[in-house]
């Protein structure tokens, strides 16, 4: 995009209306409402309510269409004239051969036909040349003569050689020998004898041209080198003297003249040589000279085989053309040959939305350099102007015009059974487009026929620069735009009353194209620049139509525009009644254009006729007015033909015959009032107004063929006119009865009968309905409140719920009543409201008057003023002064009521005071007295809740005496409440505390920590509860450091587990879910035992004996149970089907490698334990023979007997020393204590045991067994001592 500094100014905008929803409703009185704005611009674009968004119903998979193809340099008319002078040249030298190329001067495009106008305007190329305008020349083309000199040389080259020749052929000269002077022609046959003389001929013709033009001007004074000339005698030179240089003068005059009597004597034998040598060279002649020598410089025509000599043409060619030549007739004859109107190729592709929107897109996006987001509407519509006057860039587009909606459908909906609600509104809308023109008093709907573009709407796909011409609609109807979607579309208008002035100007802008198209200006091809028409004085304005925008144009206003990027929009055509008198002229403009109508107007007005009845006012008096017009002027035409002797008359219906058969032959008018016709041609006819023109016959000869007698004709126009004049009737009796002021007025019947007759009439769409429609709503507005408000309809005992009438309106309605333009019956029943109204209101001042009025007295007028229903400004002041004393009343109820009241209840109270409007001394200190009690409430509150959220929190005595204080408060405050509640937890939890100090035994953790949870939430001072915390800090440390000595890295039980014996029988896989359940659980349960009772049942008891004797019952039944274990075991070993039996955690039989229990005596699968570790500390293989001698040797547990680690005695002796300091009790300490004595005693009696056994081997064995024995006697004590586990214990136990 360069725009090389063109400027364009864009016109001013056209006007822009905004509708309201109630406006908008129908588009016909809305257009007609803006129309006296509106007309004066020509165009206007409405903006519909943003709540109005019709859907896109245009089926964009089946829509299809061909575009026609604009090249944006041909729509201008300037620039279309350039290009078809540019043509025209490149065709003259085409067709002789030679291919001509627009030549560059100063860096830029010659414009060859500018040069050409502006050489001729200056007096023609001999005029420029001789007078030295070369340089005015280049001024005016635009090119900078002082700078470069040579410009104006080269001009005058460039137009000798280009222009010059199609100048001479423009007039004729080439083919016309008569036209040439007989200098030239004498000096063309003069030698022709000598080839070289005659080829020089020519130029010599116009050097003597040019000397007998410029002889008569020459200066000889001024000159110093002719004043030392002699023209005559022979001799040394001479100064000339003044009658020297007139004689000089004379001498070169008479050399002429003697040359030009040579040459015509000269003539005589050229034109006996010629004819001798036709008769010699017949074939080979040439067309000029008629002499067939020199045949190298002769040539032959392509067209027509004629023989020229290069020499003998005018201008002469210096050389023979490369290409194919023509003669100058042949080239006279081509270029004289008519061309076709110039108009828009249709496109070979066809679209869809898709495929064109994608096309659309890319061209604006290669087309500009910039974002197409910072692309404005102004900058595309300077660079469309831009290029459309550029005859260096061709630049093509597509526009998918005058897309018939009934083919391809609308974008608008239509009617369909499927159709949603949402939907239906947008079908029936009277500005869908479709509906439009078919409206009540859009004078198309009595058009019959569905006329695609006027009446059934076109559709339009635009893109970027693709353009609509200047034209103005058929018919000169309205018409009416929707942009769809998609980029804006710019609009230029022209005023209807400036048509002519636009007409005139364009063909002044663009003389040529008007002589080859008259009609130009109805072909839609042309466009002109809005600043060359403001050149013209052309008003003209702009605007951009956008997306779901309408653009309106009215009658006779010319339009143009172009779009500025992808877009759909749809037009149609549309007619109000004040287009009738244009569609009259229109029709006569045509007739002196000889252009086909659309439609017949007369026929048309003849169905309005018909269909009077049915017109409203404005139709019915617009049609009259035209329709008398065309009937007196029928009239007059059937006059003159009868007098000049037509006599035959026949009926014809012309509505029956096809347009195009019905037609004028002269003015091509369409027939339908009536149409001549002859014997002489049948198929003939002419409008009454070419009735001269049809032929030669005489009149008597011809026939009329008419559609309705005058008579007809007449009853037509009295249907108009009876519809016309009833309405007058029903006009002046309605404004008689709207404006009379005589006293005599009519009721209101009578105003609604007149509407009646409106409606019944048709005669709704005139101003005067609207006038008494406002004058009967205002009479039933006063009679409906009239019974509405005073109690003359049916009432119940309710009051009344909608909208009171005020004091004002009362009035108002009495003065609407005196104002009315009619009588209503309820004038005594308001008057009647109105005395009433005063005497309630005359007893509501005295009640408001009184210091304690009765509430019933209150509540009675307030009764009264609701039942009739009008707004008094006395009752919002006795519901106030109700208020008052209710609300006096029940502060009296609180303040004397002994139970404590709420805060909440008190403010509510509070609020409701400040709300009664009227405010006396008893209000007021009731209000005080209030408010001391809620802001003293307020503050022993807020200072109760300090204390409860004090840190550190205060004691109970000081706790004691705020609450004490605050007791003397007569409300209820929860602060307080809660203050007291905790202060009596805070008693009783010390209570709790002296009751366990009492106690002759520590109490468990599980107690104390019971307690010091529930006084940690207690917001007093507890003396006690730091040193509760260190007792529960110190007991869970002891706990920590017993099961880092006992417990297994993430074992399975707990501390009190391990230490307590197991009573519970072998169930593997109720052992393996327990087990599964305790790694998974998150509590610290006590219990271990599911068969017997719960030792922390037992322990929590403070009986020390009751302990023991527990424990010693648990300890024999660990015995007993491990006992029957053992023995189950081993006798499923020894039974015959001992390996099919189950064995090891996973319960199947015997298979591989496998470790006895020396405990439960159970077998296990090396595979499924975990397997022991051998004297050097390391893991024991699987599958090795070593493995399975050592595995027969070694001690081994099973993981259910081996449940925890056995510490060493010293290390338990610790655990104890410190659980003796601790001053709670421990159900895991005391199992510690029983499990070491029992540990201890069982040590105690192993050792005595040995030593029997050691005395009795004594009395039988020799000395080394006695050693053998003492060995074996060190090593179970140390066995014993080294043991801490219970389970291990049971074992060492059961093996001696």
């Amino acid at each position: 995009m360069d725009d090389d500094g063109f400027e364009f100014v864009p016109p001013p905008e056209a006007p822009v209306f905004e509708p309201t929803l109630e406006e908008f409703e129908d588009p016909l009185r809305y257009i007609n409402k803006i129309r006296p704005i509106a007309e004066k611009a020509g165009i206007c674009k409405i903006r519909p309510p943003p709540s109005w968004q019709p859907p896109f119903a245009v089926d964009v998979q089946k829509f299809r269409f061909t575009p026609r193809l604009q090249k944006l340099n041909e729509l201008e008319a300037t620039s279309r004239v350039k290009l078809n002078c540019l043509d025209s040249v490149i065709k003259f030298w085409e067709l002789q051969g030679v291919k001509m190329k627009i030549p560059i001067v100063d860096h830029r495009m010659l414009d060859l036909h500018r040069l050409h106008k502006v050489v001729h305007r200056l007096g023609g190329f001999e005029e420029v040349t001789t007078k030295r305008k070369w340089n005015a020349v280049g001024r005016e083309l635009g090119y900078c003569t002082t700078t470069n000199k040579h410009i104006s040389v080269v001009l005058r080259n460039h137009y000798e050689r280009i222009l010059y020749p199609y100048d001479i052929f423009q007039a004729g000269i080439t083919i016309q020998e008569d036209s040439v002077s007989n200098q030239n022609v004498a000096i063309v046959r003069l030698n022709t004898f000598n080839v070289q003389n005659r080829k020089k001929s020519c130029k010599y013709s116009y050097m003597l041209s040019y000397l007998l033009k410029e002889i008569q001007h020459i200066d000889y004074g001024s000159n110093p080198e002719l004043k030392k000339l002699e023209f005559i005698d022979a001799g040394p030179k001479m100064s000339l003297t003044t009658k020297v240089q007139d004689n000089a003068h004379s001498s070169v005059l008479g050399i002429l003249y003697f040359i030009v009597i040579i040459i015509m004597y000269q003539n005589a034998f050229t034109f006996y040589l010629a004819n001798y040598r036709k008769e010699n060279y017949a074939d080979t002649a040439c067309m000029l000279c008629g002499l067939g020598d020199n045949e190298e410089f002769l040539l032959l025509c392509d067209g027509c085989d004629d023989s020229y000599h290069t020499y003998c043409l005018i201008p002469p060619l210096q050389s023979i053309p490369p290409g194919d030549w023509r003669c100058p007739k042949c080239v006279s004859q081509e270029c004289s040959k008519s061309q076709d109107p110039f108009g828009f190729e249709q496109s070979q592709k066809i679209h869809t939305l898709r495929t064109f929107g994608d096309f659309a897109d890319t061209f604006k996006r290669n087309h500009f350099d910039i974002a197409l987001r910072l692309l404005s509407t102004k900058m595309v519509e300077k660079e469309y102007w831009r290029l459309t006057t550029s005859i260096e860039e061709d630049i093509e587009v597509s526009y998918g015009a005058d897309i018939p909606a009934s083919d391809f459908g609308s974008g608008f909906p239509l009617s369909n059974p499927n159709n949603n609600p949402e939907i239906q509104k947008y079908v029936s809308s009277p500005w869908n487009l479709n509906n439009l023109a078919s409206l009540t008093d859009s004078i198309f709907s009595h058009i019959n026929v569905d006329i695609s573009g006027m009446k059934v709407p076109w559709l339009y796909i635009g893109m970027c620069f693709s353009t609509f011409c200047w034209h103005n609609e058929d018919h000169w109807s309205y018409s009416i735009n929707y942009l769809h979607w998609g980029e804006p579309k710019t609009w230029y208008g022209v005023p209807g009353s400036y048509a002519e002035e636009f007409e005139n100007a364009v063909r002044k802008i663009a003389p040529e194209l008007f002589s080859d198209q008259p009609d130009l200006l109805h072909q839609l091809v042309t466009i002109v620049s809005p600043n060359k028409l403001a050149d013209y004085n052309i008003p003209i304005v702009r605007a951009d139509q956008c997306a779901g925008e309408f653009m309106v144009t009215f009658p006779r206003a010319y339009h143009a525009g172009f779009n500025q990027g992808f877009n759909c929009a749809e037009a149609v055509n549309f007619a109000p009644a004040d287009w009738l008198p244009f569609g009259r002229k229109c029709v006569e403009h045509y007739r002196l254009l000889h252009r086909y109508p659309v439609f017949s107007h007369d026929e048309l007005l003849c169905k309005l006729a018909a269909a009077a009845d049915r017109l409203s006012f404005e139709v019915a008096k617009a049609a009259y007015a035209d329709l008398y017009s065309s009937v007196e002027s029928e009239k007059m035409q059937r006059a003159k033909l009868q007098q000049k002797g037509l006599n035959d008359q026949f009926r014809e219906a012309f509505e029956l015959i096809q347009d195009d058969e019905r037609q004028c032959t002269v003015c091509r008018s369409t027939c339908f009032l009536s149409a001549l016709s002859c014997e002489c041609s049948p198929g003939k006819l002419v409008c009454l107004h070419h009735s001269d023109e049809l032929c030669n016959c005489e009149t008597n000869v011809s026939y009329l063929l008419y559609r309705y007698s005058t008579e007809e004709l007449d009853q037509l126009l009295h249907c108009l006119r009876s519809r016309y004049e009833s309405y007058l009737a029903w006009s002046n009796k309605t404004t008689k009865y709207l404006t009379d002021q005589s006293g005599n007025k009519p009721g209101i019947d009578d105003l609604r009968e007149l509407l009646a007759i409106a409606e019944k009439c048709n005669f709704t769409q005139c101003d005067l309905v609207k006038t008494l429609k406002y004058c009967i709503a205002r009479a039933e507005r006063c009679q409906k409140a009239a019974l509405q408000y005073v109690g003359k309809k049916h009432r119940t005992s309710q009051p009344s719920i909608g909208r009171k009438l005020s004091i004002d309106e009362m009035r108002g309605l009495l003065d609407q009543v005196e104002t009315l333009p009619c009588e209503i019956n309820e004038v005594a029943v308001v008057q009647d409201l109105a005395s009433r109204v005063q005497i309630l209101r005359s007893e509501a001042q005295k009640v408001l008057n009184e210091l304690k009025p009765d509430i019933g007295k209150l509540i009675q007028l307030l009764d009264a003023g609701a039942s009739l229903d009008v707004d008094l400004p006395e009752i919002p002041k006795l519901q106030d002064k109700l208020r008052q004393a209710e609300w006096i009343n029940e502060v009296r109820a609180i303040l004397s009521d002994v139970r404590p009241t709420s805060l909440d209840a008190l403010r509510s109270l509070i609020d409701s005071g400040q709300k009664v409007t009227l405010k006396f001394c008893s209000v007021e200190n009731s209000l005080n007295e209030l408010h001391g009690l809620l802001s003293q409430s307020e503050r022993w509150e807020e200072r109760a809740k300090q204390c409860l959220l004090a840190n550190p929190p205060y004691g109970i005595s000081a706790l004691e005496a705020i609450a004490s204080q605050a007791s003397c408060v007569r409300t209820y405050l929860p602060h307080v409440a809660s203050l007291r509640d905790a202060i009596q937890k805070a008693k009783e939890w010390n209570n709790k505390i002296e009751s366990i100090q009492a106690d002759k035994y520590y109490p468990y953790l599980a107690v104390i920590e019971d307690i010091a949870s529930k006084g940690r939430v207690i917001p007093v001072k507890l003396d006690f509860l730091p040193q509760l915390e260190s007792q529960i800090t110190a007991a869970k440390t002891w706990k920590d450091r017993a099961a880092r000595l006992f417990l297994r890295k993430n074992s399975s039980y707990t501390l009190l587990e391990v230490l307590t014996p197991r009573t519970n029988s072998r169930n593997y896989m109720h052992e393996l879910k327990l087990r599964k359940k305790r790694n998974n659980s998150s509590s610290s349960s006590i219990s271990v035992r599911t068969n017997v009772k719960s030792v922390d049942a037992e322990v929590m008891d403070n009986d020390h004996t009751k302990e023991v004797t527990a424990y010693k019952e648990i300890e024999k039944l660990e015995l007993a149970t491990m006992k029957t274990l053992r023995m189950e075991n081993l006798m499923k070993q020894k039974a015959e089907d001992a390996d099919d039996r189950e064995y090891c955690v996973c319960r199947r039989s015997v298979s591989g490698l496998m470790f006895q229990c020396d405990l439960c005596r159970d077998w296990f699968h090396s595979s499924c334990v975990t397997l022991p570790k051998s004297q050097g500390n390391k893991v024991m293989g699987r599958s090795s023979a070593s493995t399975e001698a050592m595995a027969r040797n070694m001690k081994y547990l099973c993981p259910f007997c081996l449940r925890s680690r056995r510490p060493r005695m010293d290390g338990i002796l610790s655990l104890l020393t410190s659980l003796q300091k601790l001053p709670v009790r421990l159900p895991e300490g005391e199992a510690l204590q029983h499990l070491t004595e029992r540990a201890m005693d069982w040590q105690d009696r192993a050792r005595k045991g040995i030593s029997k056994f050691v005395d009795l081997l004594n009395k039988y064995s020799t000395t080394q067994d006695i050693t053998n024995i003492e060995d074996h006697s060190k090593t179970s004590t140390t066995l014993c001592s080294s043991s801490a586990d219970s389970s291990q214990v049971s074992f060492l136990f059961l093996m001696l």
